[in-house]
Order: C-alpha cells, then structure tokens, then sequence
C-alpha cells in the first residue's frame, strides 16, 4: 500500500512539475534592445509631446515618470511597470521622454526593457547610467549644483505674478545665457555637457544642454516646453507655449559668448513655428528641419 501511495505522489509531482514547466514557457521573458540617448535626433513631431500623446492611451503620464524618475535618482538598475499594461509597442516613446522630456535624468546613459513574449507588456525598464552620476549620491551632489544654480536664476522671477510668461521666459532665457558658456569643459566627460548639470552645475555645455537646462528652469516656473533638434543642422533648441501658440527658442544662438562668440541679439526668441523658415534662411543654414510632420528648407 506504501508503494501505491508513494508512486501515486511520484506521478502528482512529475505532473506538476511538467505544468509549471509549461507555464513557464508559455511566460517566456524577452529583453528588448537598448536605447542610448541620439544626440541630435531628428524627429517628425517634438521628443516629448509625441511620447506624452502616445503614452496617455495607456496611463497618466505624470504618474508614470514619477515613479521612474523615483528610481533613477536612486540608480535603480531596474524599475517595476508592470502594473501598467503598457504594451512593447510603446517602449521607445518612454525611453523619447526619459532622454528628452526630463531633464532631471541627466544621469540616464541607455534604457532597455523585460517583457513577456506572449503577452507583448512590459514588465520593467531596465537603466545604465553615466560614470559621473551612477550613484545615488553621486546624482544628489550634482541635483544640489543643479537646484543651487536654479535658485539664482529664478530670483525674483520664481512667483512674481507681476511678470506674465513672455517676460519670465525672456528673462530666464537672459540669465541662463549668462550663467552658461558654449563648450566641453576639461576634466569632464563629453555627455555631461548634454545635459542640464553640465548648463547649470558645470556652467558650460553645447546646445542640448542649454535646451535641456531651459526646459528644466521653465518646468520650475509652470510653463511648457520641449525639447526640438534637427539631425542635419547638428542642432537642438526649445519649443515653448503662451496662449496656446508655439514659439521656438534658442538660448545657444542667443548666447552673446556662446556658439561662434558673436551676439545673435535674441533673434532666435520666441519666433512663432510658421516663422522657422524666417529663422533658417537668417542663420544662413540651408539644411532641412523636420518639424511637427512639416518639412521646412
């Protein structure tokens, strides 16, 4: 009777292990292919605007880049989505926003993700980070440079209500030509001068990082912007809104000792989007700017 009982339990577990076998391979988890920040990557439609349209399909996209920013200010080799449903499909609008809709993840080198290859969801996404903030100490030290430079820039700016936006944006557009120079400072690594820490902590960067710190500034001030760059012009610049109506803003060109060292008197300050080609022909710079599905010469 002991043998029946124990070849019966035998048979039991064999089954079971043979469905959680079954199960597994039916839940198979696949790892995407890893994004890396392009640098100067032209797009049909503004970095952030198209991944926030795309995204919020499927979730509240505030509530979302909350809970990842919560993980990559803390280094966080993975961070759990899978609570959102959020098909594959969608995968590089998120990593679109990382790059290029926070600024405060300056610290972001490539972001992949996990999934499970029958249900096509994601599960995390997964981060490397650049060696001069991989650490969450690492990433306070530079967001303390960052928040202490942010507070002289928007002194007296920062809730005056006497000031409307144009005034905030042209001010803050002043001192932020002010406070950074055009460049790769020594002693540094090239990415950093990308980003809004090497605008802001290193006060100097090249224009993706002027675009990315005036992003950064105007989030701190309520007003919306983007992040927008051309591929053939080898640039990067702002997209700003009031009233409802787009304006592009180049805090680079605009730079009095940035860029070519010779003041450009703000030509490139809140021009309306239907005057780009105004803006182009003036910098004498006959590339193509892909622009919100229009192509401009």
């Amino acid at each position: 009777m002991k043998k029946i009982v124990s070849l019966l339990l035998a048979v039991i577990l064999i089954v079971g292990c043979l469905s959680v076998s079954v199960s597994a391979k039916g839940n198979i988890i696949v790892m995407g292919e890893t994004r890396t920040k392009e640098l100067h990557n032209a797009s049909a439609t503004y970095h952030k605007q198209a991944a926030e349209s795309a995204l919020s399909q499927y979730v509240d996209v505030p509530i979302l880049m909350s809970k990842i920013m919560s993980g990559i200010s803390n280094c966080e080799e993975a961070i759990d989505i899978s609570a959102y449903s959020i098909p594959i499909s969608i995968f590089d609008y998120i990593s679109d926003y990382v790059f290029y809709g926070l600024p405060e993840a300056f610290n972001v080198a490539g972001v992949n993700c996990s999934y499970y290859e029958h249900q096509k969801a994601i599960l995390s996404l997964r981060f490397t980070y650049n060696t001069f903030a991989d650490t969450p100490d690492e990433y306070a030290a530079c967001i303390s440079e960052i928040n202490s430079a942010t507070n002289v820039i928007l002194s007296g700016i920062k809730g005056n209500d006497m000031l409307n936006d144009e005034q905030k944006l042209l001010l803050i557009h002043d001192r932020l030509a002010a406070w950074n120079s055009y460049g790769y400072p020594e002693g540094t690594t090239q990415i950093e001068a990308h980003t809004v820490y090497g605008a802001l902590g290193n006060k100097m960067s090249v224009c993706q990082g002027y675009a990315m710190a005036y992003m950064y500034l105007l989030n701190k001030v309520n007003i919306d912007s983007y992040y927008c760059s051309s591929r053939s012009m080898v640039h990067g610049w702002n997209i700003v809104f009031v009233d409802g109506a787009k304006y592009h803003v180049d805090v680079t060109w605009d730079d009095v000792y940035g860029f070519s060292g010779v003041s450009h008197e703000a030509m490139v300050f809140m021009l309306l989007d239907t005057t780009v080609p105004t803006m182009t022909q003036a910098l004498t710079i006959p590339n193509t700017i892909i622009i919100s599905g229009r192509i401009i010469t």
